[in-house]
């Protein structure tokens, strides 16, 4: 199984899935930054857009809001979503 999770859909202020990560490098494209940020146990960054630009090598907590994350199977196909679920059900 993969989890996924688009760079646009993750939150720094949030309660629920809250995950501590390393900014590695931050790249500023114009007003929007994107976050390479590293997270125990993974060998290649998350991507996150930022409204801020946060210093390399600062801790951040982003959040991943469960009605926007993804999962696949070992194929790389998608799971479908169970319907009439709510983003509380899915925490």
């Amino acid at each position: 199984m993969t989890l996924g999770i688009r760079p646009e859909h993750f939150m720094r202020d949030g309660e629920i899935n809250q995950v501590d990560t390393i900014v590695r490098f931050v790249e500023s494209l114009g007003s929007a930054h994107f976050g390479y940020l590293d997270l125990a146990g993974l060998e290649e960054p998350l991507t996150c857009a930022l409204a801020e630009r946060p210093a390399t090598g600062s801790v951040i907590t982003v959040t991943l809001p469960p009605e926007h994350l993804y999962l696949f199977d070992a194929n790389g196909s998608a799971l479908a979503r169970p319907r009439n679920a709510s983003a509380r059900d899915a925490a």
